[in-house]
């Protein structure tokens, strides 16, 4: 990879991160928590930073 694409991924990467990062913090700014994939299964990180196995989402944040 010359030089010109390796910044231009970095640059990339980099935007994609600080996106990542806002979107992580609306939710928690929201109360809902963030879901991360663990050895395939579901990890909820809750806006105070506790990490729970299930969560069951309140009914005015579920959408039909």
């Amino acid at each position: 990879m010359d030089k010109e694409h390796y910044e231009l991924t970095n640059e990339m990467i980099r935007l994609a991160n600080r996106g990542a990062k806002k979107a992580q913090e609306e939710a928690h700014r929201l109360g809902l928590p963030n879901v991360y994939f663990i050895s395939g299964k579901p990890v909820y990180e809750m806006p105070n930073g506790e990490l729970r196995l299930k969560y069951k989402y309140p009914k005015s944040a579920v959408q039909v």
